[in-house]
């Protein structure tokens, strides 16, 4: 049996030898117990140290739609690289009203990042002072969390006031010891602090 990729299992495990065509891959799989893949994978939830990548310019394959993306991958030893990013999409002329003031919130929260990580950003095109390429290595902290996607965690960096959420009696939401004594969460923002 050969899985393209995986090689062709070596004579000697071979059921020729007795054993199992599929021994050679035991052990390979999700583990038993686990309903999904990535079961048991702990995503992390807090404010932790980051470091920005830098800027990237994507084309979607599908619409052709152009996007900035700034990448951003966590420095605690604990999770150390796990990556997020902040994604806007360029302006088009033919936008409406109402698709021009979504991507004016998506900009507005990437130039807040930027000025979080200590760079002079341009009032009117929210680009930094010092263009793009000066976001790359600057420090800061990632306010991150997950949100419910059809039953499964997704790991994203929190917008404004994050939630408290719960998965099996494990905390998948914000960290309730962040709250202050009323239980409420303070507001984040983009979800990119200064550094401490």
């Amino acid at each position: 049996m050969s899985i393209p990729g995986f090689g062709v299992p070596a004579p000697h495990t071979g059921h020729d030898q007795g054993g199992s065509p599929d021994d050679e891959f035991a052990g390979l799989g999700v583990p038993v117990g686990d309903s999904t893949a990535g079961a048991g994978v702990e995503n992390p939830i807090g404010v932790f140290p980051a470091i920005c990548q830098g800027p990237k310019a994507i084309t979607s394959k599908n619409s052709g739609k152009r996007y900035l993306v700034l990448e951003f991958e966590l420095a605690d030893p604990a999770y150390e690289g796990e990556q997020y990013s902040l994604m806007a999409e360029a302006f088009d002329a033919d936008d409406d009203r109402s698709t021009r003031k979504k991507k004016l919130r998506s900009w507005q929260r990437i130039a807040e990042a930027c000025r979080a990580m200590g760079l002079a950003v341009d009032p009117k095109t929210l680009i930094p002072l010092d263009g793009w390429d000066a976001c790359e290595g600057q420090r800061c902290r990632l306010a991150v969390s997950t949100y419910d996607k059809a039953g499964s965690d997704q790991p994203t960096i929190v917008w404004g006031r994050p939630e408290s959420r719960q998965r099996d009696g494990v905390e998948v939401g914000f960290p309730r010891e962040l709250a202050d004594d009323r239980g409420k969460f303070r507001d984040y923002g983009c979800g990119v602090l200064p550094p401490e």
